[in-house]
């Protein structure tokens, strides 16, 4: 559950990372169930979130600047961006808006450095 669980950040300020506690219940759940044996180690609501990020870089069957974004995570390893506290579906092709959708998916956390005043954040 370490490796896969433990490396969540709620807080730019937080000093260490803790466990995501809906995918441990998940886990635990999965492994009493199945006398600790635990195919799926990722919970199927979260899943369906992953195919919902394909329809938010691709409008039209034309990528769009929301994919410039998951690029930049990948090769660069994170993003710098403000967190956003609410924002409307229709304005989520604006960079801030996706990666705080990111963020609040659970797909993002603090690093606890930041870049331009800005979180630093990263795949958990």
């Amino acid at each position: 559950m370490k490796a896969y669980y433990d490396s969540y950040r709620f807080s730019k300020k937080a000093k260490t990372t803790m466990y995501n506690t809906c995918s441990v219940l998940h886990y635990l759940k999965k492994y009493f169930a199945n006398e600790g044996e635990v195919d799926n180690i990722i919970d199927n609501n979260l899943r369906q979130d992953y195919k919902k990020l394909k329809h938010l870089i691709v409008i039209n069957n034309k990528l769009n600047g929301n994919f410039n974004v998951l690029n930049t995570i990948f090769t660069e390893g994170g993003v710098s961006a403000q967190i956003a506290d609410s924002f409307p579906y229709e304005q989520i092709r604006n960079r801030n808006n996706f990666i705080s959708l990111l963020y609040y998916l659970g797909l993002l956390t603090h690093t606890g450095k930041t870049f331009e005043g800005n979180p630093f954040l990263t795949v958990p």
